[in-house]
């Protein structure tokens, strides 16, 4: 039970994390700073369209832009094998030890003999009446 909520929570950060939700909490986190900072001068109405028009950010947002310039400009490693990587792997295959994927271990539980009774032999003529008194 534990150990499936700890899974499931795991697989839900890691999605999270995937898509880009911490950039995107930072994001919401200099949004609402900006416009805490801005009403107390500038009122709501004034806060809010400069907040979101992008034409005063602040320092949140100046690194959250270069953050995802940095993504952007970063190598993708997600290319297929070339012809060559394809040869070396092939070469090298055959020098490495060999891995036996084993199943999952299960015990055997014992036969568990049915409710209904069985005759030990096989009945082949079916039994006579008793005789009736007269």
């Amino acid at each position: 039970m534990l150990r499936d909520m700890i899974i499931k929570l795991t697989c839900i950060a890691t999605a999270f994390s995937i898509i880009g939700g911490p950039m995107a909490i930072y994001q919401a986190f200099a949004w609402s700073k900006m416009i805490h900072d801005r009403i107390p001068q500038q009122g709501i109405a004034e806060a809010l369209d400069s907040t979101f028009s992008g034409d005063a950010p602040c320092q949140h947002c100046h690194k959250i832009t270069l953050l995802k310039k940095q993504q952007a400009d970063a190598p993708k490693n997600n290319h297929l094998p070339d012809k060559i990587e394809i040869i070396s792997i092939a070469k090298i295959a055959p020098h490495m030890k060999k891995i036996a994927i084993l199943g999952p271990h299960s015990k055997k539980l014992g036969f568990i003999f049915p409710s209904i009774p069985i005759p030990d032999s096989r009945v082949t003529q079916c039994p006579t009446p008793p005789p009736r008194d007269c």
